[in-house]
């Protein structure tokens, strides 16, 4: 019961952080795919190399690079305060370069500022799916929020 309570928490609290730093989205907003699908998968290429080889440093500055800073200092609270005990970009608490050999990057049909980032997971023999929130600062596009427990099932009981 109290895991269900802290992923709500989480899911919310990135949610609520996501949708106050972000500028709302229209329609009418230019958002280019082919670029956003471009920063998806070299964020996720170069974070999965780096962290593959142990390298914290340089997982931190690709985070800072592709994360808006409200992201990144709310992950660092989650993890600091125990509330997180894996990596919220791949949902998962290991890391390794298998993960880059069958992923995809989906844009959702309804909303252009929502992602999802897929790989295969041949331990368990299925797609692990993360869902993002891009927005774009200046003239960059960066991950604002992530969405990890979007395709699992709801149970109040």
């Amino acid at each position: 019961m109290k895991t269900k309570q802290i992923i709500t928490f989480f899911t919310f609290g990135i949610i609520l952080f996501g949708g106050l730093m972000c500028k709302n989205i229209t329609a009418q907003d230019n958002y280019s795919e082919e670029q956003i699908r471009k920063v998806i998968k070299v964020f996720y290429t170069n974070y999965i190399e780096a962290n593959s080889e142990l390298n914290p440093q340089k997982a931190d500055s690709i985070k800072n690079e592709y994360c808006t800073p409200n992201l990144i200092n709310y992950i660092n609270t989650q993890f600091e305060e125990g509330r997180l005990d894996y990596d919220p970009f791949l949902d998962s608490q290991m890391i390794d370069k298998t993960m880059l050999e069958n992923f995809r990057v989906i844009k959702d049909s309804i909303n252009n500022k929502i992602y999802y980032f897929s790989y295969y997971r041949p331990y368990y023999k299925k797609f692990i799916n993360i869902k993002l929130a891009i927005c774009r600062k200046e003239n960059f596009y960066k991950i604002d929020s992530i969405f990890i427990k979007f395709n699992h099932e709801m149970n109040p009981n």
